[in-house]
């Protein structure tokens, strides 16, 4: 996440990253997976671009090139690839296993796994504005970040299973979302909301994750009941107000 100071009047910044393997092409996507720039490092493995700051953004890296688009037309997008998509209830199905990062182009779509598998890098469904979606039914695996929403609020993320990720669901300014009947097994935190409000977590389960079970950074007035958060580093941690 990039955002100016408060006290700052720049318009623009220089940033570097490094750390990556030498002269070694990678793939930049800011704010959604529309926004792709791609780059090759140098031989110090580093990275050197400008960002405006007229606005905060959501900067994201990947080795790999890689996602399906599903959206609201007489295909669902790149749902075809992948499934079935009943058009009339806004329905993609998944018909087998997915190795590729989902991202949600319209409100009030439903992407049903169909309990197959989705794994790959990066996010494993990334929702950017949304609102009205549901997500339900899949088995994520092997992702930075399982599911991501950023700045999408009035969602469903039910019957889903997180496993070997690096957060299994996370959350950053999104509101008013349902988190129901997940289960997180083998992440780095399982269940992760930043700077979000008003959200439900009701009957999930958090387990044998390598450090918090479900976790709130800087968000308030969200209601946890009946979740089970056993064997994490750290059950429960909570930063932020008026949370039940």
């Amino acid at each position: 996440m990039i955002e100016p100071l408060a006290s700052s009047t720049a318009t623009s910044t220089q940033i570097t990253f490094s750390g990556f393997a030498s002269s070694t092409k990678y793939y930049k996507y800011q704010d959604d997976y529309h926004n792709l720039t791609e780059f090759i490092t140098n031989e110090n493995g580093q990275y050197t671009y400008i960002q405006d700051l007229l606005a905060p953004h959501f900067v994201f890296i990947q080795p790999r090139k890689s996602t399906k688009f599903i959206k609201d037309d007489t295909t669902g997008g790149d749902c075809y690839l992948i499934g079935t998509w009943d058009s009339n209830n806004k329905i993609c199905t998944f018909t087998q296993d997915v190795f590729d990062t989902i991202q949600i182009d319209n409100d009030d779509i439903t992407l049903d796994g169909n309990r197959y598998i989705l794994s790959g890098w990066g996010h494993g469904v990334f929702l950017s504005g949304k609102s009205g979606i549901t997500i339900k039914n899949l088995n994520i695996k092997n992702f930075s970040i399982g599911i991501r929403l950023y700045y999408s609020s009035g969602n469903i993320i039910t019957d889903n299973n997180f496993s070997n990720n690096y957060d299994g669901i996370q959350l950053l300014y999104s509101n008013n979302n349902t988190l129901e009947n997940n289960i997180t097994n083998l992440n780095g935190w399982g269940f992760y909301l930043v700077f979000s409000k008003n959200n439900t977590l009701i009957n999930n389960t958090a387990d044998s994750n390598s450090s918090v079970g479900i976790g709130l950074g800087g968000s308030s007035y969200n209601l946890l009941t009946n979740n089970a958060a056993t064997n994490n580093s750290t059950g429960i941690l909570l930063s932020g107000d008026n949370n039940i």
